[in-house]
């Protein structure tokens, strides 16, 4: 008989570890009470689906059913009961199936036993009331949207055992203000995060080596991000929209910042990036309207279109050697940029790189350049010298 958890390995591998044999006999659906279940070999059974009153408020999960432990909860079993306000699981569950609690809207408390090794994707997804949880030692993972758009979510606490966020896990968390992430987590997936409006604080472990896309995005009260030395590549739209945000320390090591990361980051007030770094792509720092102090590495191979389009309070700008390419409209609508230095090395300033840059008053290119784009300086108003590659305005 084809059970909608057959499929799911990390299901099935959990209940392994609880001690189901891997030849066990999976037998026909039963009736219990409110549940319906599942004989798992002579000694275990899984909870299938709840066949009681659908406005049900509480539920007592069992330990046994007919001297057999229940030993996981099936994909779905609980889904759509949207009176559902607490619910126990007791302990011997090893396993909570895929959409376990799916839109279970009114569920504020949910006891996860200790010997939990796994929760499946969408597990918890729009439990919009749901205000705590406490992850169990021995999951290592929160699969992908497990708790996505549980905008009452204040707190979760994850054990020492985890290892990965998965894409999405937390979502639209809009409540959730402070989450720590233990040192032995290797990756943080696209999406994690985002959308968590109230989170202030967060800790970046230094086993991460890649921030994925959108991580972060719109975590609009996040204040600071710190980015460890084994971080390497900083995701598109990772750090997108962090309006707040007045501190980014960036450790060496990192070498990409992807398109989007810190567009919007509006209080950002300081841009350093270490000798590392050698792609800052489209748009990755457009609009920090407060940074004054942008130092950019001298590894640098090409800075994107718009990387830093629209960062209003800029005063100056070194641009190294190290750079072939200053992308289209790169420093475009810096108003407030008054020097730039081009060092030599530099071959291409794309079309409008610094279009709109009303404030400028020193400029020094390099010998080097092949290519000034159109309205390059636009608004500039400069004379051009050819003897001094110097601009005199």
């Amino acid at each position: 008989m084809g059970y909608n958890f057959i499929d799911d390995c990390g299901f099935m591998l959990a209940l392994g570890r609880a001690g189901l044999r891997s030849d066990s006999k999976i037998s026909g659906e039963k009736i219990y009470g409110d549940y319906c279940y599942t004989a798992a070999g002579e000694n275990f059974c899984i909870i299938l689906s709840y066949k009681g009153d659908i406005h049900t408020e509480v539920l007592d999960i069992p330990s046994e059913i007919c001297g057999k432990r229940v030993i996981g909860i099936a994909n779905g079993a609980f889904s759509d009961l949207y009176d559902l306000k607490c619910a126990v699981i007791k302990k011997g569950v090893a396993a909570i199936g895929r959409k376990a609690f799916f839109q279970c809207c009114s569920l504020i408390n949910v006891s996860i036993p200790e010997t939990v090794s796994y929760i499946g994707y969408k597990a918890f997804y729009n439990c919009e009331s749901l205000r705590f949880a406490v992850i169990p030692e021995g999951v290592t993972e929160i699969q992908p949207f497990t708790f996505y758009n549980c905008g009452s979510l204040e707190r979760v606490d994850m054990p020492v055992s985890m290892r990965i966020i998965g894409e999405s896990a937390f979502g639209f968390c809009s409540e959730m203000k402070e989450i720590y992430l233990n040192e032995n987590i290797i990756s943080v997936e696209c999406g994690s995060f985002q959308n968590c409006v109230s989170l202030k604080k967060i800790n970046i472990p230094n086993a991460l080596t890649e921030i994925e896309d959108c991580a972060f995005a719109f975590c609009s009260s996040l204040e600071e991000a710190i980015i460890p030395s084994n971080v390497q590549r900083i995701g598109d739209h990772a750090f997108f929209g962090c309006s707040e945000m007045k501190k980014l320390d960036i450790s060496a090591g990192l070498r990409k910042i992807g398109a989007f990361s810190f567009t919007l980051c509006e209080k950002l007030e300081r841009v350093y990036l270490p000798d590392t770094v050698t792609s800052v792509d489209e748009k990755a720092f457009a609009q920090c309207k407060s940074a004054e102090s942008i130092r950019l590495s001298q590894k640098l191979t090409a800075i994107g279109n718009n990387a830093f389009n629209g960062c209003c309070a800029l005063r100056e700008i070194v641009i190294p050697g190290s750079v072939k390419n200053v992308g289209e409209q790169a420093f475009c609508d810096c108003e407030s940029l008054r020097s730039m230095i081009v060092q030599d090395g530099v071959e291409n300033i794309g079309d409008g790189a610094f279009d709109k840059c009303i404030s400028i008053a020193s400029v020094e290119l390099c010998d080097s350049l092949n290519t000034i784009g159109d309205k390059a300086f636009c608004f500039a108003q400069s004379v051009f010298s050819n003897d001094s590659r110097d601009f005199a305005l």
